[in-house]
């Protein structure tokens, strides 16, 4: 068997983990998602799969993920933890939706929309991911200006939102999320400290997510 320090076991692949000081040996599977594939201009969004457990486990350990989008930012999550989460997509479930996000024939990062509300006709919040090194190309705006289609053209919501810390990520949200709906105070946790949280939010009506479509 292959050791890799903090990587997942999963059938076909047999990696192993540690996970505070226990091992981690039984396979899990990830039911397959329902949701569809989505097209961008330069990237595709596709259901996550059994393949993808490595990515998304280096990826959640990115403190920038959690210092810029994600609620509980006080320590990265266990592999425990992000089990949980990959067992909540479950086929039947349309509150929360994930895809991994593909570009040139390869993965890199993932987006999600969570806590689909269907009476109300909304979302949230929603989040994109993109690894380092395939950063300042336009993948991560592409992405999520697709979600939003999807949501708004498909899903028939009509307002999609979601929640930044950092100043870098206030500064790239602009391009997808083009109004800023108010701050909420203190509301996160970083390094023992509470720091605020600003909303960010789309509506079907808004004409600039429209734009982005209409542009070659």
């Amino acid at each position: 068997m292959k050791e890799v320090p903090n990587a997942l076991m999963f059938p076909g692949e047999p990696f192993a983990c540690q996970a505070g000081g226990t091992a981690l040996t039984t396979a899990i599977t990830i039911p397959r998602a329902r949701w569809p594939m989505l097209h961008g201009k330069k990237v595709k969004l596709r259901p996550i799969e059994q393949r993808d457990y490595i990515f998304l486990f280096q990826w959640f350990h990115d403190r920038d993920l959690y210092l810029a989008t994600l609620r509980d930012i006080g320590t990265l999550p266990t592999i425990q933890e992000i089990l949980k989460w990959l067992h909540s997509l479950d086929p039947g479930n349309d509150l929360s939706l994930a895809w991994m996000i593909e570009a040139e024939g390869k993965a890199v990062g993932f987006a999600m929309l969570e806590n689909v509300n269907w009476r109300f006709r909304k979302a949230g919040p929603s989040a994109y991911y993109i690894a380092p090194a395939e950063r300042h190309k336009g993948y991560g705006r592409d992405a999520e200006q697709t979600v939003l289609r999807y949501a708004f053209d498909h899903l028939n919501l009509f307002r999609v939102w979601t929640e930044v810390t950092q100043c870098r990520a206030q500064q790239l949200l602009p391009a997808v999320y083009h109004k800023l709906e108010g701050r909420l105070r203190a509301h996160c946790m970083v390094n023992g400290f509470p720091v605020d949280c600003d909303i960010w939010g789309t509506l079907a009506s808004d004409p600039e997510w429209q734009e982005y479509w209409e542009t070659p």
